[in-house]
């Protein structure tokens, strides 16, 4: 368990249109270690019901690659310093709590998340960097 957040590329703005763009429409551009990105955090009920959709229609698993930050701050620009391989199993939209859950993944667990492809740019993780370790 890990507290997370929204991101866009730095040109993007950090609001709910722009992370179901992202979502909806895979809009967000590719991303590379030492790019910027907006940090932004909530818990958007529309992003969530979104995010919720593309997951069903990928049969309750996804995987992507998601930025790594050194920061705990929200609301900021910060540098990506690296990438962590997560599959999202669920999106939680309740009245008692919203998020996502899954799992971070060894890059061998994963089948279709590819650097640079579509699955990269959907969903954002804000966390110190860790070592991933089995």
């Amino acid at each position: 368990m890990d507290n997370g957040g929204w991101f866009t590329d730095s040109s993007d703005s950090a609001n709910a249109k722009t992370f179901r763009d992202y979502i909806d429409h895979a809009t967000c551009p590719p991303l590379n270690v030492g790019d910027l990105i907006n940090l932004q955090n909530g818990q958007d009920t529309s992003v969530l019901k979104d995010l919720a959709v593309k997951l069903a229609e990928r049969g309750g698993i996804w995987d992507t690659f998601l930025p790594v930050v050194d920061t705990d701050k929200f609301n900021t620009t910060e540098q990506i310093v690296a990438f962590v391989t997560f599959r999202i199993t669920s999106v939680i939209d309740s009245t008692s709590g919203k998020g996502m859950g899954g799992t971070v993944l060894d890059l061998g667990e994963s089948g279709t998340a590819e650097p640079g492809g579509q699955m990269f740019r959907n969903c954002g993780l804000l966390a110190p960097p860790k070592s991933v370790g089995n």
